[in-house]
């Protein structure tokens, strides 16, 4: 079964996706002011103009202020050139034109074709780099239309094109239909355009009844509703006091994490745990953080280019050592205090190099270069442009090595990073090699190379590597199917940083035993939300049999946050694919089956809701759904190693061998780290060829040493081969890697037993009887079979 969580929208996807923020518009009341009249308390921006003038008068022209428009103001605005140019994305040509003073976009199949479907634009998002436009679809979407306007460049490009991924090695990811609804504003909408949102999406009929207050990022975003405040200070006033309880968040009381924490809602690739965020309130108490595991962040931790800026922020050496938040350089509305003077950013605890500032840098300030140009190197990505926030020196080794983008580069784009790199040495010396070594293992881990696995270990717990970094590593030593985890995780799980202690109790779910049970307990309690989901994740592998009454209660309260969290995303495929799961887990193969049909009807072209309600209907006996399941999923995906797995593993059950060995076959020829599927494939070829397997139980042995099943099996067929001192000498390998799996000793007893060596049989026996991992009953049972051994011993040694 594919069980793996999945992240989130913009996660587990494998595909292009520019995280857009957005929603569908239904108008607001107002009153003559123009102050809002409608509940939660919110009163709208206008109602702050009146004793915060020059804040509004600031706040109201910002990129915040305006992070959405109507298009047709836009279009007044004169800062679009239409030029009724004809570009293609997918199989159609688009033209952007102006009728009336409205924005529309025109599509054809090709650039002379006289059909036309005609598109308006009924909002603009952005304005910084580009301007996005959104029309009107069925459902009550919004969809982001497929042209896109860099304001940079001054012409019209195609965003889905743009949006492409090339991960490391140059692997490009695939375009994007622009109808699909990873560009639906509202499905990947999380407030970062709008301001007091509700998505309102209806499961039964998937549509949207969205709703916001204002347009762009309001005062009440930031300080919270603000109709209570607007009250007690107009009465306050006519009595000429100032009250005492200003009944509004008051951010410039804001502490560094909470500054940090109100910014990132909006500038991290994150997973969103509830509805909305108060402000001022912790990040991790509303969200997940998406770190270097994830490919669009390089293994030396820069990021593709895009407004993830929190994990980047949270990898610097600034923030980790100083008073630095987020709105020591940027006010509010997002304007940087420091333009012009950038370098003043840097004074407060580098003046030294600030002030010998040639010296250090080997450039001039005369010629335009600044600590930001080296130290945050801004980048582009979809036509976007962002700083590096990780504030870290340019590492070109990287770019070498990862193709990650270093400063020096960006400027001498005529030269090598091989040519950088020589001069950074020279300069500076070998300052890279810490940050590169804990890059390769991320870069090793990424790939399933676990050679150097101890140190991965050492890594992921080490007090002195950044918490990005580390978070990034036990996410990953997921994947590692190792034993020698479980300690790493544990310990991780008492770490101060609540991203380190989410990790380490959702890696525990690999781990079924009683102190991973008592360790998730514990963190089932914990006092941020983001520990206690994930605790959930792997509390939910446990049977409830495993658990006391009081023990129990505090399982069911967690199931049902986690519930709540999924169903707080309705529109999210990932989010009824981890319900889904969840449910799976638990036995409730009926409500998992609803949740993979949801699933797979969010997002038609993902398998693996498919695959697993395969093995749902499958858990209810009823084999004809649970083929139709998986034939859907190999129709769409011929190749896809887990469909191919567990159709070969349902032909085998009925008996169909040869077409069983087939899509076993595909499944490791497209993962050829399946270790099942070459366990099953040595189960199967055993029929007819003790050779082949030998050769794949060895595969699965090799794949998977954590599962002794594997190691033992290849010594059963070596066995049957004749090879039974290889076979000895492999099920020894087993009891040193598992002492606790008894099958190895009755195993390696049997065999020499059948040579009449029974002293060597007894020895190993005793072994197992000695071996306080294997269960009492199981002992006492050995303890006869060797007593009978003994009086086989004595018997033959009477004959000789």
């Amino acid at each position: 079964m594919q069980k793996k969580i999945v992240r989130g929208a913009y996660i587990g996807l494998g595909i292009a996706v520019i995280a857009l923020f957005i929603t569908i518009f239904k108008p607001h009341l107002t009153d003559k002011k123009g102050h809002d009249r409608t509940e939660n308390g919110y009163a709208g921006s206008g109602s702050c103009k009146d004793c915060h003038e020059r804040f509004y008068e600031l706040w109201s022209p910002s990129h915040h202020g305006k992070a959405m428009q109507s298009a047709s103001d836009v279009v007044k605005s004169g800062e679009l050139i239409i030029d009724s140019v004809a570009l293609q994305t997918g199989n159609s040509w688009f033209t952007p034109i102006v009728r009336d003073s409205n924005f529309y976009m025109e599509e054809r199949a090709t650039p002379d074709e006289k059909n036309i479907k005609t598109y308006p634009a009924v909002w603009a998002l952005g304005g910084r780099n580009i301007y996005y436009f959104l029309t009107p679809f069925e459902g009550g979407r919004l969809q982001t239309l497929p042209l896109a306007y860099d304001l940079n460049r001054k012409e019209w490009y195609s965003n889905p094109q743009s949006a492409v991924r090339h991960f490391i090695d140059n692997m490009p990811d695939e375009e994007i239909e622009w109808t699909h609804p990873l560009y639906t504003f509202n499905t990947t909408c999380h407030s970062c355009h709008v301001s007091q949102l509700n998505k309102n999406y209806d499961p039964e009929s998937n549509t949207y009844h969205t709703t916001w207050k204002e347009p762009g990022i309001n005062c009440e975003t930031c300080h919270g509703p603000s109709r209570e405040h607007v009250k007690v200070c107009r009465e306050a006033e006519k009595r000429g006091e100032v009250p005492e309880d200003l009944k509004i968040v008051v951010t410039s009381a804001f502490t560094k994490k909470q500054h940090n924490s109100s910014c990132a809602v909006c500038h991290a690739k994150m997973i969103p745990l509830t509805q909305s965020y108060p402000p001022g309130e912790p990040f991790f108490q509303h969200f997940n953080l998406i770190t270097l595991e994830d490919p669009d962040f390089y293994p030396d931790g820069r990021d593709l280019g895009e407004n993830y800026t929190y994990t980047t922020w949270m990898q610097s050496p600034c923030v980790e050592n100083s008073d630095l938040h987020c709105v020591s350089c940027h006010t509010s509305s997002g304007r940087y205090r420091f333009k012009g003077r950038e370098n003043d950013a840097c004074v407060k605890c580098h003046r030294e190099k600030v002030n010998n500032f040639t010296k250090h840098s080997r450039h001039k300030t005369e010629d335009g270069v600044r600590c930001t140009s080296c130290h945050m190197p801004e980048t582009e990505f979809a036509r976007m442009t962002r700083s590096d926030h990780s504030m870290q020196a340019p590492t070109p080794q990287a770019t070498i090595e990862f193709y990650s983008p270093n400063a020096c580069n960006l400027c001498h784009n005529n030269e090598s990073a091989q040519w950088a790199n020589s001069h950074v040495k020279k300069w500076h010396g070998n300052y890279q090699e810490p940050k590169m070594q804990l890059a390769r293992l991320i870069y090793q881990a990424r790939n399933n190379n676990f050679d150097n696995l101890d140190e991965m270990l050492l890594m992921a717990n080490n007090p002195d590597v950044n918490v990005i970094f580390r978070n990034s590593m036990i996410r990953l030593l997921m994947n590692a199917n190792r034993p020698e985890c479980k300690r790493t995780f544990l310990e991780a799980l008492e770490d101060e940083s609540p991203l380190i202690r989410a990790s380490a109790a959702e890696a525990l779910q690999f781990f079924i035993d009683e102190e991973a049970k008592k360790a998730l307990l514990s963190a089932a309690t914990d006092s941020m939300r983001v520990v206690r989901i994930s605790s959930s994740i792997a509390l939910s592998h446990f049977s409830p049999g495993m658990f006391s009454r009081e023990a129990w209660q505090i399982v069911e309260h967690n199931y049902a946050e986690y519930e709540k969290y999924l169903l707080t995303r309705p529109d999210n495929w990932s989010a009824h694919y981890n319900l889904a799961n969840f449910f799976y887990g638990r036995g409730m193969f009926n409500k998992a089956i609803e949740h993979f049909h949801k699933a797979a009807e969010l997002e038609s072209e993902v398998v693996s809701p498919m695959v697993n309600a395969s093995m749902a209907y499958s858990m209810l006996g009823n084999t004809d759904m649970a083929e139709q399941e998986l034939l859907k999923a190999l129709k769409k995906d011929p190749g896809n190693a887990a469909a191919n797995f567990n159709y070969g593993l349902l032909l085998g059950q009925f008996q169909r061998f040869n077409e069983a060995k087939k899509h076993l076959e595909n499944a490791l020829e497209s993962d050829s780290t399946m270790s099942a599927a070459a366990y099953n494939l040595a189960v199967i070829s055993s029929r007819n060829s003790l050779d082949e397997a030998i050769k794949y139980s060895a595969l699965a042995a090799r794949t998977n040493p954590t599962e002794p099943r594997y190691t033992y099996t290849l010594a059963y067929y070596q066995s049957l081969a004749g090879k039974d001192d290889l076979a000895i000498q492999t099920a020894q390998k087993a009891i040193e890697s598992h002492p606790g799996y008894v099958d190895s000793y009755l195993f390696i007893a049997g065999i020499y037993e059948k040579r009449g060596d029974y002293n060597r049989a007894i020895m190993y026996l005793n072994k197992a009887v000695k071996n306080a991992g294997i269960p009492e009953q199981y002992r006492e049972n050995i303890r006869l079979r060797a007593e009978k051994l003994k009086e086989k011993a004595k018997q033959a040694d009477n004959k000789s």
